[in-house]
C-alpha cells in the first residue's frame, strides 16, 4: 500500500492541447503604422476555467480583453463549458507590435480549432474583432497586415466584411484586387462559422429556416390589436400621426405584428398627449393618482406570479421593464406638475400611461406554452451577474479602443445595476443583455462607412440570430423577444438602418436565451494522439520509472 500512495504522488500530469497560427499585427514606425506578424500559440490544460496572456515584446492592455471575448466566443460556438480548463495564449514577435482587438477573430479561430482537436491551415492567416454571436468587426491597418502576410508566405487573408475598400493616401484601395495584384487571395467572412471553414475545412452549420410560432402569432396579433385598438378609441390626429398608423396597417397585413405594435404605441403617445392638452394642473393631478393606483396593482400581481418557463422569464422581463418606466415617466410627470410645468407634465403622464398599456399588452404572453426549466433566486441571481460582468468588459474594451468617444453612461446598464440591487434578477439580466447588445451595435457601427455595408453587417447579425431561434426551436423553445427583434430590425432595414442595427443586436443578444438557464457540455481534454501524443506518453513513462526509483529509496530509508 506505502508503495502504491507514493507512486500516485509522483505521477505526472500530462494532459494539455495546444496549437499555433500566424498573427497578422502593425507596428508603430516613424513613418507611420507597417505590416508585421506574430506567433500566436494557445495551450489548454486542466485548471480553473482562467484565460492568460504571455506577450514579448509587451502589447496594449486591450489585446488581454480580447483575449477573453475569443475564449467566451470559442467556448459558446462549440456549447462547451470551459470552466475546468485553462487557456494560456502566447504572442512572440520580433518587433513591439501595436496590440489591440484585432487579434480578437485569430484566437477565437485558434480556440476553436484546438478545442476540437483541428490542425490550422498555416498558409491562411486573419484579421478583425470578434463579436457577440461569433460576428467579425472591422479594424485597422488592413493594407499593411496584407503586405505583412504577403512577405511571410500566406497565401490568403480574411478581412471583415466593410473593410474590403480603405483609404490610403487620400485613395480608396478594394483590398480583394489590392490582394489579388500581389498573389494573396483577399476574402471577406461575417462570421466565426465562414473563417472555421476556410481554416479548417469543417462544413458551415446548416441554416435552419425560421417557423412563425403559431401560438407567439397568435398572442402577438392579440398585443397589436390591443394598442392599436387604442388608436381608434382616440379622436385626436395629425398627419404624423396618421402615417404611423398607415405603416401599422400594411405590418399587420404582412402579419409583422410587432412592428405593427410599435407603431400604433409610438402613435398612442402622441394622441394621448393632443387629447389631454387641455387638462388643468388639478386634471392631470387626479389622472396621475388613478394612473397611481392602477399601476401598484399590476405590480403586485406581477411580483406574485410564479415564472416557471422561459417564455415566463421572458415576458416578465419584458412587462417588468415597461412597468418600470412607466413608473419612472410618472414621478417625473408629478415633479413637473409640482413645478408647475403643466405641460411638460402632461407630455410625461401621456407617455407614462401609454407604456403601462403596452405592459399589460403584453402580459398576454404569460399565456403561452413552454418546456419547464429551473428559474429559482440563486439560478436568476447568477445570470444576472454573469451578464453585469459581460457588459462590464464590453464597456471597457470600448473605452479602450475609442478613448475619444467612450462610454460614460449606460441608461440600460445603470437600471441593471438597480435591480442587482433590489434583488430583482430578471429585470437586471434583461437590462443588462440590452446594455450589452447596445455597445455590441456602437462597435459594429464604428467600422461602418456607407449604408450598403451597414444593410451587409445588419443582414449577417440577423442570419445569426434567425439560425439561432431556429435551434432553439428544434428544442422545444422559443426566443420571443429576440423573434419579436428580428422582425422589427427587418423591416427598418430601408427605412432606418442605424435603428436597425440597434435591434438586430438586441435580437442577436436574446437568441440564445436559455443559455443562462441549462447547463452546456463539459469541456474534458482528449488523451493526445499522433507523434506529439508518443512523446506525452513517453514523458509519462519516465514519470513512472522516476517515481519508482525514488520511492524505493525512500521506503529503504
Amino acid at each position: 500500500m506505502k508503495w502504491l500512495i507514493v507512486l500516485l504522488l509522483l505521477l505526472p500530469t500530462v494532459a494539455a492541447l495546444d496549437n499555433e497560427m500566424t498573427l497578422l499585427a502593425v507596428r508603430e514606425t516613424d513613418d507611420g503604422l507597417e505590416g508585421s506578424t506574430a506567433t500566436l500559440t494557445l495551450e489548454i490544460q486542466e485548471g480553473k476555467g482562467r484565460v492568460f496572456l504571455d506577450t514579448a515584446p509587451l502589447t496594449k492592455a486591450d489585446t488581454q480583453v480580447s483575449t477573453r471575448f475569443a475564449q467566451q466566443a470559442a467556448c459558446n460556438h462549440l456549447q462547451l463549458d470551459c470552466s475546468t480548463s485553462d487557456f494560456i495564449y502566447t504572442i512572440r514577435s520580433s518587433s513591439a507590435i501595436v496590440g489591440g482587438p484585432s487579434a480578437g477573430a485569430a484566437m477565437t479561430v485558434l480556440t476553436v480549432a484546438t478545442l476540437g482537436g483541428k490542425e490550422i491551415d498555416k498558409t491562411i492567416a486573419i484579421t478583425g474583432t470578434i463579436n457577440s454571436g461569433g460576428i467579425l468587426g472591422p479594424v485597422g491597418g488592413i493594407k499593411e497586415k496584407v503586405d505583412a502576410a504577403r512577405v511571410e508566405g500566406i497565401t490568403t487573408v480574411l478581412i471583415p466584411l466593410g473593410d474590403t475598400a480603405v483609404d490610403d493616401e487620400n485613395q480608396t484601395l478594394d483590398m480583394e484586387l489590392y490582394g489579388k495584384q500581389h498573389g494573396i487571395a483577399v476574402q471577406r467572412v461575417g462570421t466565426l462559422a465562414e473563417a472555421l471553414r476556410v481554416f479548417v475545412g469543417s462544413e458551415l452549420p446548416t441554416s435552419l429556416n425560421v417557423s412563425v410560432d403559431a401560438e407567439y402569432a397568435s398572442i402577438m396579433e392579440e398585443v397589436a390589436q390591443s394598442l392599436c385598438g387604442r388608436s381608434k378609441n382616440f379622436t385626436k390626429t395629425n398627419e404624423d400621426i396618421q402615417e404611423l398608423l398607415d405603416k401599422a396597417e400594411e405590418s399587420i397585413e404582412r402579419e409583422d405584428f410587432y412592428s405593427a405594435a410599435s407603431r400604433c404605441f409610438s402613435a398612442n403617445i402622441q394622441i394621448a398627449t393632443l387629447e389631454n392638452a387641455n387638462s388643468s394642473s388639478g386634471e392631470v393631478l387626479q389622472k396621475l393618482l388613478l394612473l397611481d393606483e392602477e399601476i401598484d396593482g399590476f405590480e403586485v400581481a406581477l411580483q406574485q406570479r410564479e415564472l416557471t418557463t422561459l417564455p415566463d422569464i421572458q415576458t416578465y422581463m419584458i412587462v417588468r421593464e415597461r412597468v418600470l418606466e412607466a413608473r419612472q415617466l410618472w414621478n417625473e410627470s408629478r415633479t413637473l406638475l409640482q413645478e408647475n410645468e403643466t405641460d411638460a407634465a402632461i407630455s410625461r403622464f401621456s407617455f407614462a400611461t401609454e407604456r403601462f398599456e403596452s405592459a399589460k399588452s403584453w402580459g398576454a404572453f404569460f399565456n403561452k406554452e413552454g418546456k419547464e426549466t429551473i428559474l429559482d433566486e440563486a439560478t436568476l441571481k447568477s445570470s444576472c451577474e454573469q451578464k453585469i460582468i459581460e457588459t462590464q468588459e464590453r464597456i471597457q474594451y470600448f473605452n479602450a479602443i475609442y478613448f475619444r468617444e467612450s462610454i460614460q453612461h449606460n441608461q440600460a446598464f445603470v437600471e441593471a445595476g438597480k435591480a442587482r440591487k433590489g434583488q430583482d434578477f430578471a429585470v437586471c439580466l434583461h437590462q443588462a443583455s440590452l446594455a450589452k447588445a447596445e455597445v455590441d451595435a456602437l462597435i459594429a457601427s464604428s467600422g461602418i462607412l456607407t449604408e450598403d455595408q451597414a444593410r451587409d453587417v445588419i443582414a449577417v447579425k440577423l442570419a445569426v440570430a434567425r439560425n439561432n431561434i431556429a435551434k432553439e426551436q428544434e428544442r422545444g423553445l422559443f426566443p420571443l423577444a429576440s423573434f419579436a427583434y428580428t422582425e422589427y430590425a427587418s423591416s427598418l432595414l430601408e427605412e432606418n438602418p442605424g435603428s436597425a442595427l440597434l435591434y438586430a443586436q438586441y435580437a442577436l443578444e436574446l437568441s440564445t436565451f436559455d443559455a443562462y438557464f441549462s447547463r452546456t457540455n463539459e469541456f474534458t481534454l482528449p488523451q493526445p494522439v499522433g507523434e506529439k501524443g508518443y512523446q506525452l506518453v513517453f514523458v509519462y513513462l519516465i514519470g513512472i520509472l522516476s517515481g519508482v526509483v525514488v520511492a524505493y529509496i525512500v521506503l529503504q530509508r
